[in-house]
């Protein structure tokens, strides 16, 4: 897929979500900031590549349809992980990341965690701390399942958990721990 093809899908993704969400073409039209003829064919462009109705223009009011109601909850969910890829992705500012915890998780789990992550970020810089000072505590616990003795919890301080970087980076650990 070219890299237009995917700003212009994900772009009817966002007007069929303003469409419902407004329920109205031009209301829609003005909170994206294009026409209301725009706005149209993009609904009816991503209706022909469904093959369904995914609105009913009713009088004064454009309803879902029970194919938009199920249309909708997966467009918001697609919408939420282009959020979190473009966030992954995006340029962090240099940035030293300070993680509290044993040698052995330090030297061998988040190695090996992170390193996928520092691939995308080579700027960011991850470095052994004191608790007080982590930016990241992470510790093991005994785990309840049956199927691991420990699993690994990951602690951010307040003002690091509400970064675009603990976004990121809480995503990447996430994904390289599924693996």
């Amino acid at each position: 897929m070219r890299k237009n093809e995917a700003m212009l899908d994900d772009f009817r993704l966002r007007v069929f979500v303003a469409v419902a969400q407004m329920k109205s073409f031009s209301k829609a039209a003005a909170k994206l900031n294009i026409s209301q003829p725009a706005v149209s064919q993009h609904v009816s462009e991503l209706e022909k590549q469904l093959g369904v109705k995914l609105f009913l223009r009713q009088a004064g009011e454009t309803v879902l349809t029970p194919s938009g109601n199920v249309f909708i909850r997966y467009a918001g969910k697609v919408l939420d992980e282009y959020s979190t890829i473009g966030r992954m992705f995006s340029s962090q500012q240099h940035r030293v990341v300070k993680i509290s915890s044993s040698e052995d998780i330090y030297d061998y789990i988040m190695t090996e965690l992170l390193a996928d992550f520092l691939t995308i970020h080579p700027e960011i810089v991850f470095m052994k701390s004191f608790p007080d000072e982590a930016d990241l505590q992470v510790g093991v616990v005994p785990d309840q399942t049956q199927t691991a003795r420990f699993s690994i919890r990951f602690y951010p301080s307040e003002t690091f958990a509400a970064t675009s970087l603990w976004d990121a980076l809480s995503f990447a650990i996430e994904q390289a721990m599924k693996e």
